[in-house]
């Protein structure tokens, strides 16, 4: 049976994992990085913590910028606004747009 001596990513302890073992895409094998299913539980728990929080930075980040964009956006249209009365004469009436 071929193993490797590989390195606990909770503990640290070092561990023989097998190689044999038949690996299906998408699912985890805790003998890949823990010494013991525990273990194997524990580390997939934090990165499955640690990608949450980057979505959830990464949704925060884009939400902040598409706010960022409609208030200047917004911002400009007011712009647009006070320029157009500032060219209307006192002497006329500004049209209403409906």
């Amino acid at each position: 049976m071929a193993t490797a001596t590989l390195k606990c990513r909770v503990c640290g302890k070092e561990y023989e994992a097998c190689r044999n073992a038949k690996r299906v895409d998408g699912v985890f094998r805790w003998q890949d990085v823990a010494c013991s299913p525990e273990h194997g539980a524990t580390y997939l728990d934090l990165i499955r913590k640690s990608r949450a929080t980057e979505h959830s930075a990464v949704a925060n980040c884009l939400v902040n910028q598409a706010h960022a964009l409609l208030d200047e956006e917004y911002l400009d249209e007011v712009e647009d606004d006070i320029e157009d009365d500032d060219d209307i004469d006192s002497d006329e009436d500004p049209e209403i747009e409906v």
